[in-house]
């Protein structure tokens, strides 16, 4: 598959950033945050890595994930160097996942158009692309880890901060290098015990 359209790409990208921002994701005005068009850039460049089946083999996760966390580095600090000097909110992990995973989602439904030997192909694809943090996944995951491992497992391995808002969820810090943090990790490793073998983690948020 060649690498995403521009006009495509754009239109997918307004849409998963309207996801990553509304209502208290990010508190405050916001519309200056879609006049930072550099921020476009390095998700451009993640997705086409995708398109282009760079993560796809099944020794690649740790690439994609180191990939994906320097994408969400890349996206946070173009957002908030370009934040106006009267704006006090920071342009989270939370809302940089969301804003990535969201385009991922898009781009993942869109390969739906191709014929059916070509999408079998690039579904292998998106093998290691993550699932969407947000409120309604947070609470899905929370009540179904309950039903199939139970209360005390779901504490220990999810911990009491699950529900917390997802777009103050910001980086951890481990000597001033920024990380994902504890609790995406956690989700995403819940995304992996709770679906399918045979389903992605992105195709999860779908189901």
């Amino acid at each position: 598959m060649c690498e995403m359209n521009n006009r495509t790409f754009s239109f997918i990208y307004g849409c998963a950033l309207h996801d990553a921002i509304l209502q208290k994701a990010f508190l405050g005005k916001k519309d200056w945050i879609a006049t930072v068009t550099s921020a476009q850039e390095p998700i451009k460049d993640y997705i086409n890595s995708v398109l282009l089946g760079n993560f796809k083999e099944i020794g690649a996760k740790e690439l994609h994930d180191n990939v994906f966390l320097q994408t969400a580095k890349d996206v946070c600090d173009l957002i908030n160097k370009n934040r106006p000097d009267n704006k006090v909110d920071i342009f989270s992990f939370g809302n940089a996942q969301k804003l990535i995973n969201i385009v991922v989602k898009h781009v993942y439904a869109h390969t739906y158009s191709l014929n059916v030997l070509a999408y079998a192909d690039i579904r292998e694809h998106f093998r290691f692309c993550h699932c969407p943090m947000d409120s309604i996944m947070l609470s899905h995951v929370w009540k179904m880890y309950k039903k199939e491992f139970g209360a005390e497992e779901r504490m220990r391995e999810l911990g009491a901060d699950f529900l917390k808002s997802w777009g103050s969820e910001d980086f951890d810090l481990i000597e001033n290098e920024r990380i994902q943090p504890q609790r995406y990790i956690r989700y995403q490793n819940a995304i992996e015990k709770l679906k399918d073998p045979d389903i992605f983690p992105i195709e999860y948020d779908y189901i």
